[in-house]
């Protein structure tokens, strides 16, 4: 009945002043307290996922790329709080995605970084992490030995011990999955401990020449200064000698149609893979012999690289990385969903290509059935889809263009600049830089941290 009383101006006052209350009360809302991982127990672990590289831009964060897997991963570990939070980290760049980053303390290593396009099946990154979900103190978990625990309690790591991988993939998209976890000590690295990295590059057999293939690949075994095999790097690599272990060219189905190129070595260099698997199609379409491999791997006869383009990115897998002493504890219910994920990720790219082969075989039959030289493809509606095959291989149509120009050799073609050259005409910041990595590298080498001194490396400064 008041309200019946009141005139419209007082109605007005009434629901304002009442409006006004309420923000008031949403302002004094008592505010979520900051996350303190110091009230936790945190310990080094290293985590094992895979992800699928078409779908992102790259591994590492980048500060002008979003949809890297690193971004994804540690916003995951942030909104997970298995991380300390880094200050700002609700700021936003100019497009709307949140920043998200990494505190020193929290060590953050990886063990290979892949460029965009390149996918992983054993990607292996160390940081140090919150290990339980009970602050220190409150249970008697505190003093376990994570990497020994005690064996008359065999369930007190389970208790102690957080499911990272089915924590993680609750948060993460569907194209990187976790699937590893392990505690290791205090100071590991996954970049320098890791003791040997295999890949793994997937190709259509076509009209190669395998055995030339084969053995042009034995030329790159053993230790090698492998500058004329990746894209150069000069600011920040200290040596372009690497070790490669073993390299294979084997069937993957039992068709003889699909191969994969299986290369073991102990590092990589930038595109190092990419290089040497575009030399080795050159070779197996037979526009280069198997001897120009020993040829580029002599810096005396070919000091500077040849410009030629890399084997396509999407073909190429990290496979898999190998760490002494570093045992890896999978969920059987982690590994069955990866696994079904997986499948369906599978099944669908299967579907995706049987429209591409239906389209394909359609157009051959065309082609085949009604084009002569000189006349016109008469095109009609009732032609069935025919098995075809590539009249050219389109690798080499696509990257190499032998069709469209002559096709000049490897050590006839224009080169970049030596890396010497590169060093010089670097700025003075730079070469501060650079001086001050070979310095550290030698402190390491006096310290046996490191195997090998960089003394060739650095006659010019």
């Amino acid at each position: 009945e008041s309200l019946l009383e009141m005139s419209k101006e007082e109605l007005v006052d009434l629901v304002l002043r009442k409006e006004a209350r309420k923000e008031e009360g949403k302002k004094k809302k008592k505010q979520q307290r900051p996350f303190e991982i110091s009230k936790f127990r945190t310990a080094n672990v290293a985590l094992k996922y895979a992800y699928v590289g078409w779908q992102h831009h790259g591994l590492s964060i980048q500060k002008d790329a979003g949809n890297t897997v690193e971004e994804h991963l540690f916003r995951a570990l942030q909104q997970l709080r298995l991380v300390a939070v880094k200050s700002g980290e609700a700021s936003r760049k100019k497009d709307g995605r949140v920043r998200c980053g990494l505190e020193a303390e929290t060590m953050y290593q990886r063990c290979g970084r892949t460029d965009v396009g390149v996918s992983a099946l054993c990607q292996v990154s160390s940081l140090v992490m919150r290990v339980s979900d009970k602050s220190i103190g409150a249970d008697d978990l505190s003093g376990i030995d994570l990497l020994h625990p005690p064996s008359d309690d065999p369930s007190a790591l389970a208790r102690l011990h957080i499911d990272f991988a089915r924590k993680l993939n609750q948060v993460l998209p569907p194209s990187i999955r976790v699937y590893g976890s392990c505690f290791v000590p205090d100071g590991f690295s996954a970049r320098f401990d890791c003791g040997t990295r295999t890949y793994k590059y997937f190709f259509l057999k076509e009209s190669l020449d395998l055995d030339r293939m084969r053995a042009a690949a034995q030329h790159l075994l053993g230790e090698h200064d492998f500058r004329n095999f990746c894209k150069i790097d000069a600011a920040n690599v200290l040596t372009f000698t690497r070790t490669i272990l073993s390299i294979s060219i084997d069937a993957v189905d039992d068709n003889d149609s699909l191969y994969a190129f299986t290369i073991h070595g102990q590092a990589f260099l930038w595109h190092q893979v990419r290089c040497m698997v575009a030399v080795l199609f050159l070779i197996g379409y037979g526009l280069e012999e198997p001897d120009v491999v020993r040829t580029l791997l002599d810096l005396e006869q070919v000091p500077s690289k040849p410009i030629y383009p890399y084997a396509s990115e999407i073909p190429l897998v990290l496979w898999d990385c190998e760490f002494p002493g570093a045992t890896f504890n999978y969920v059987p219910g982690v590994l069955e969903r990866v696994r079904d994920e997986l499948c369906s990720q599978w099944q669908d790219l299967i579907l995706k290509a049987a429209v591409l082969r239906g389209m394909l075989g359609h157009i051959t039959g065309l082609a085949q059935t009604k084009e002569q030289e000189g006349e016109d493809i008469v095109m009609e509606d009732n032609c069935g889809t025919v098995a075809f095959s590539f009249p050219t291989p389109p690798l080499a149509q696509h990257q190499y263009g032998y069709q469209k120009a002559p096709y000049v050799p490897l050590l006839l073609r224009p080169r970049g600049l030596s890396v010497e050259e590169m060093r010089k005409s670097m700025s003075s910041k730079k070469r501060k830089i650079y001086a001050g990595k070979v310095e550290a590298a030698r402190e390491a080498f006096k310290k046996k941290k490191i195997d090998r001194p960089f003394p060739k490396e650095s006659k010019h400064l």
